[in-house]
């Protein structure tokens, strides 16, 4: 079983007490992400329409990749850090961490980096398809790849809107942002999460109301951006990342 990479960051006077032992010593934690996606008014389903900054709208797609993932104690500056795996995140996807050699404790702090690895997303078109299915960075259905000049779609949403304000939707809205100057590092707080050695569940929340705030899907500009198409749009929805997270237990 595949060992993860364990960064232990602390402050002075807390390494000099325990010194470099207390690595060694950490116990080991397993953990289960599940992934939601939310409005302020509940949970999201997939082609199930709702209403989004005044508008009816749907979707049928809702990824996204993360990975570098760390998270730290209230005050004790503990982190641990899984740096190498990319997960792919969406409706009804799960994602198990097996044998973190993080210590149990209370977290309060998590990290993320949205996106695909400098090396990986510019990786040729041979290493990509010889990617195994299980592996998130191999090809998907729906594709979470443009080509080999602009690489992986960090983020994808595909559904419809409604513009003529009869609720029902009538119009196609899709949202992909990618290449590597729209990579971006997320730093949340959330409520305490006590994680203990074994059976640890959490759910990584994505607030909608919060990723496309600012947005007026009335405005024929904001029905799709592919990044280079609509460059503005996509950096607007990156810029909202740092708002649209959290984790509960």
């Amino acid at each position: 079983m595949k060992q993860y990479l364990l960064a232990v960051l602390v402050l002075a006077a807390f390494m000099v007490g325990c010194g470099d032992d207390n690595n060694e010593n950490s116990l080991v934690s397993d953990i289960t992400f599940d992934f939601q996606f939310v409005t302020n008014e509940g949970p999201m389903r997939l082609n199930e329409p709702f209403e989004l900054n005044g508008s009816t709208v749907q979707f049928e797609t809702a990824n996204y990749y993360f990975h570098g993932i760390r998270m730290g104690g209230p005050g004790t500056g503990l982190f641990f850090v899984d740096p190498d795996t990319h997960v792919l995140a969406g409706t009804d996807l799960t994602k198990t961490y097996a044998d973190i050699g993080v210590e149990p404790r209370d977290y309060s702090g998590t990290r993320i980096i949205i996106g695909v690895e400098e090396e990986q997303n510019g990786q040729i078109e041979t290493d990509f398809t010889q990617r195994t299915s299980e592996d998130p960075l191999a090809i998907k259905d729906p594709s979470m790849h443009w080509n080999w000049n602009s690489g992986y779609k960090f983020v994808r949403f595909d559904g419809e809107v409604d513009t003529d304000d009869d609720g029902i939707v009538d119009t196609p809205i899709a949202y992909h942002l990618g290449t590597d100057a729209l990579r971006t590092v997320v730093e949340f707080q959330h409520d305490i999460i006590s994680l203990g050695e074994r059976g640890n569940r959490l759910t990584m929340v994505f607030n909608l109301d919060e990723f496309f705030s600012g947005v007026d899907f009335q405005i024929q500009s904001n029905w799709d951006t592919h990044t280079g198409n609509n460059l503005p749009l996509a950096e607007q929805l990156t810029s909202n990342l740092s708002s649209t997270f959290t984790i509960v237990q």
